[in-house]
């Protein structure tokens, strides 16, 4: 059974995104209830819905789409395709909580606490065959050919996400990490699924091979960036601010750019004792995250980090140039301007 789609996106209007990210969300239900039956009594039921009430904000989805309408295509025929690229992102935000004991995603207990390890990881694994079977539905309406390109891209980028993720794991503790293994490892990890997302919009809307190059450069140089900026949120941003746990990375000995920055860029005696408080296994973790954080501030590691930011943002921008001006080129450097505001992020 195909899930029903009214077709209600109009990338021209002034609340595009907001119009947007609701029928997003009503398709990732009616999917859902289509591959259950409307069966709601079943076990997988509960976790799979408690996943979907907090959806985020579907960036990745969002920018499939202005992808397709800038390249001339309708995004009204491709909105499986953004739901399924959503689904895969909800089951790496799923397993990767998991991974680091994380208890709260997007400001509420993440799965795994809520409803145990053994459902959370079924959960993680159904929602990534959600997203092959839902990109899989854009064959009713648009070339078979280009579908079967974008599953091809995307199970690329579910590689990458993989390899990504292992090599984090390698980075434990390890102070020793340089800014280029890192940023190669953020751009596995999380740049190639905003990669693929621009990609995707690009080959579904029937894009030109420079198109899909140029949208998938400016989608990488803003998953890099959108990641930097988680970096920094623990240092910048509260809790509630965030949704999750500012001593998360603290506690888990996750090296992340600010920290790699503050070793690279301080004196002797700010590493030596960077080192020794991170390492500190006794230490409380939020004392440890407040020595940390003067650390930073001292070295100037969090404005280097900003800086970074910027340069990749501007790096987004640049990318697009080619492409003609429209509403949907518009929000696409929207995005890039919403991002430049913050300084901290969440998933």
């Amino acid at each position: 059974m195909i899930p029903k789609y009214s077709g209600l996106i109009d990338t021209a209007s002034a609340t595009a995104h907001d119009e947007t990210r609701s029928a997003i969300s009503q398709v990732l239900w009616s999917i859902l209830e289509a591959i259950l039956d409307d069966r709601t009594d079943r076990a997988i039921f509960q976790p799979t819905a408690f996943a979907l009430q907090t959806p985020g904000k579907l960036l990745r989805a969002l920018i499939l789409l202005d992808s397709c309408s800038a390249v001339g295509g309708d995004p009204n025929t491709i909105i499986f395709a953004a739901v399924g690229l959503e689904a895969g992102h909800l089951a790496s935000l799923i397993h990767d909580d998991i991974i680091d004991q994380d208890t709260m995603r997007r400001g509420t207990q993440s799965l795994w606490a809520r409803f145990g390890l053994d459902q959370a990881i079924i959960t993680g694994d159904f929602f990534i065959f959600v997203a092959f079977y839902s990109l899989a539905l854009c064959r009713h309406q648009v070339s078979p050919y280009r579908v079967a390109r974008v599953v091809e891209q995307l199970s690329k980028a579910g590689l990458q996400l993989c390899i990504g993720q292992s090599e984090e794991s390698r980075f434990h503790k390890n102070l020793l990490v340089t800014l280029d293994d890192y940023l190669e490892m953020i751009r596995f990890k999380t740049a190639s699924l905003f990669r693929v997302a621009a990609e995707s919009g690009a080959i579904l809307g029937g894009g030109t091979r420079q198109d899909v190059n140029a949208l998938g450069n400016f989608s990488e140089s803003l998953g890099l960036a959108f990641q930097i900026l988680d970096d920094m949120a623990p240092y910048l941003l509260t809790d509630a601010q965030s949704g999750k746990s500012h001593i998360s990375d603290i506690i888990n000995g996750r090296v992340t750019l600010p920290i790699i920055v503050a070793m690279r860029d301080g004196t002797e005696t700010q590493q030596q004792l960077l080192s020794s408080i991170f390492n500190h296994d006794r230490l409380d973790p939020v004392q440890k995250h407040a020595e940390i954080k003067l650390l930073l501030e001292q070295t100037g590691s969090l404005d280097s980090a900003h800086q970074m930011v910027q340069h990749l943002l501007q790096c987004a921008l640049d990318s697009l140039s080619h492409l003609p001006m429209s509403s949907s080129r518009t929000q696409l450097e929207t995005i890039v301007y919403r991002l430049s505001q913050f300084k901290g992020v969440t998933p």
